[in-house]
């Protein structure tokens, strides 16, 4: 139990330390930024601290914890190092305003790696990529995806278990449209109305619409190119909610 409490304090104090090291970043490079990318820095900051917020590690920490207590230590180091992955993604994602679309779907399949372990296998998820695009080449804003895919998870399946017993699965979808990318993320949850209900008393509140809408308007300003998102609400044949997709529609980034 002592080697398990050890280990547990030493992740806990890396974890402060990249957390420091990243606000450290993100104010250095707000000196050098204009008015538009000053304010999507303070965007991509909101969306990077979300991922890292105390409410995400302690319970990532009980999780580890709880494997310790069953003598699971293989499982708990494995972890912490997949943890220690998605902290450096996050980073690394954070240190320029864009980056490769391969870069941002690694940091969201690293990232539901993480929440699937704590939260005990309630969900799958999948990512598909259009083979006619080359997602190495083709850039997009960093940490673009990733709320809408927070939200597909917290928002949409975790509220399975109260309304029945299917397993939760979120599909992400990166297809080549037109002149842009689009970005399909589908969750088979309970849908945005049931969601609602359970929304208000909650503790970890959805990344609102508002913000992601101001921020997809202010990535139109900057590039003076359209960047839209639309919800789609699915329904059985009964009309019983079954879940949502959401697509994301963005230029091509040189």
């Amino acid at each position: 139990m002592f080697e398990g409490n050890c280990l547990i304090l030493w992740f806990f104090i890396v974890v402060i330390a990249l957390a420091f090291a990243i606000e450290l970043i993100l104010f250095l490079n707000w000196r050098k930024e204009n008015k538009y990318e000053y304010e999507l820095t303070i965007f991509r900051e909101k969306s990077l601290i979300r991922q890292i917020d105390a409410h995400f590690i302690f319970n990532f920490l009980s999780s580890l914890q709880s494997h310790i207590i069953d003598d699971d230590r293989s499982e708990a180091i494995k972890y912490i190092s997949k943890f220690s992955n998605v902290l450096r993604q996050f980073l690394e994602n954070s240190l320029t305003p864009n980056i490769p679309i391969q870069k941002e779907l690694d940091a969201v399949s690293k990232y539901l790696e993480i929440e699937k372990f704590r939260f005990k296998d309630k969900f799958n998820f999948e990512i598909i990529i259009d083979e006619e695009m080359n997602p190495y080449e083709l850039k997009m804003p960093s940490f673009l995806l990733q709320p809408y895919v927070e939200n597909a998870l917290y928002h949409g399946v975790l509220y399975l278990e109260k309304e029945d017993y299917r397993k939760g699965h979120i599909k992400v979808e990166v297809h080549l449209k037109g002149e842009g990318v689009q970005f399909v993320v589908t969750d088979n949850g309970v849908g945005r109305k049931r969601a609602m209900v359970y929304e208000m008393h909650k503790q970890k509140k959805s990344l609102g619409n508002q913000f992601i809408e101001e921020r997809l308007a202010l990535l139109t300003k900057h590039y003076k190119k359209n960047f839209s998102m639309k919800y789609i609400d699915l329904k059985d044949d009964e009309g019983k909610p079954i879940g949502t997709s959401l697509y994301i529609n963005i230029p091509i980034i040189t």
